[in-house]
């Protein structure tokens, strides 16, 4: 029996161009970020040096704060919030949720993780880009898998509910915890895998659906909520609710 497998094909490589595109923009948004947080600085440093005479007649030293601001205007690249090309829509968050299931369950039983699930069989619909979703919540699953690897008790819970109009999906692990919350967001972490952007561009792929990524202190361990609008189905509208902030 001959199965025409192309189209399937064609569609995980159209979504693993997309999930590349998506992280190549927030990338260069965070390195502009910070190019231009460092030409802020060195602005503030220019202008001090500048009440000094005899630096202030100097060429070099105009020239160089020439230099700084065209390198502050080249780095004016924003990290746009329509990270994607493809508009958020409503999404059936169980089946994405499942999914989830099926691809890191293997993983986590080989590394000796019990994986909890607390989902309730029927969820609202949310708002989100499900590639962009299905993406933010295997970066979670992979950064708990890693973060419990030396750890006696491995256990990776996931749970789902409504919580004061929002859909709201947690994932806890018993990993090693976070030391330094206030920065988690923050792109390029310092001892974080490859380029420390993985929190970052997860939670800016949510916010382009009006969600959020937030870390919740605990005890022990780490624990991620992920919030979402949920879609009411009213037959009129025709896309997500706009939110303040």
């Amino acid at each position: 029996m001959l199965v025409d497998t192309s189209e399937d094909l064609r569609d995980k490589e159209e979504s693993s161009l997309h999930q590349l595109l998506v992280a190549s923009r927030m990338a260069v948004g965070a390195v502009s970020h910070e190019v231009r947080n460092v030409c802020g600085a060195i602005s503030v440093v220019y202008e001090n040096l500048s009440r000094r005479r005899e630096l202030a007649q100097s060429e070099d030293f105009r020239a160089l704060g020439s230099l700084v601001e065209g390198l502050g205007k080249i780095a004016t690249l924003e990290l746009r919030q329509s990270a994607g090309s493809e508009e958020p829509a409503p999404v059936d968050l169980g089946s994405i949720l499942d999914e989830l299931r099926i691809v890191t369950e293997p993983s986590l039983r080989e590394s000796g993780v019990l994986l909890r699930w607390h989902v309730p069989k029927t969820l609202p619909r949310v708002w989100a880009e499900r590639h962009d979703l299905l993406q933010v919540l295997l970066n979670l699953t992979k950064n708990s898998q890693r973060a419990m690897q030396d750890q006696e008790e491995k256990e990776f819970r996931v749970s789902a509910c409504v919580e004061d109009e929002r859909v709201v999906v947690r994932v806890r692990d018993t990993g090693h915890g976070i030391s330094n919350p206030e920065r988690l967001f923050q792109p390029f972490q310092e001892g974080a895998e490859a380029t420390g952007l993985g929190l970052y561009i997860s939670r800016a792929l949510v916010r382009t659906f009006n969600g959020d990524l937030r870390y919740e202190p605990g005890p022990a361990g780490c624990c991620f909520a992920l919030e979402l609008m949920p879609f009411a189905d009213r037959g009129k509208e025709e896309g997500p609710p706009e939110t303040n902030g």
